[in-house]
């Protein structure tokens, strides 16, 4: 994933990738990706970087 897209911490208002046509698909599919990921941490009652760093340690 991008940084910071699962925090949802960007530098500036737009993001390089949101200013390339063909990266755009690619990046709000990433987004939707961050929406499950948070959905997941709330059921397991984590943040998705916790989450994440459970994944990675599995």
């Amino acid at each position: 994933m991008r940084r910071g897209a699962i925090a949802f911490k960007r530098q500036g208002g737009v993001s390089g990738a949101e200013r390339l046509p063909t990266c755009n698909y690619v990046f709000y599919r990433n987004l939707q990706l961050v929406e499950k990921v948070k959905e997941i941490a709330v059921q397991k009652q984590c943040t998705p970087a916790q989450l994440a760093l459970a994944w990675l340690l599995a």
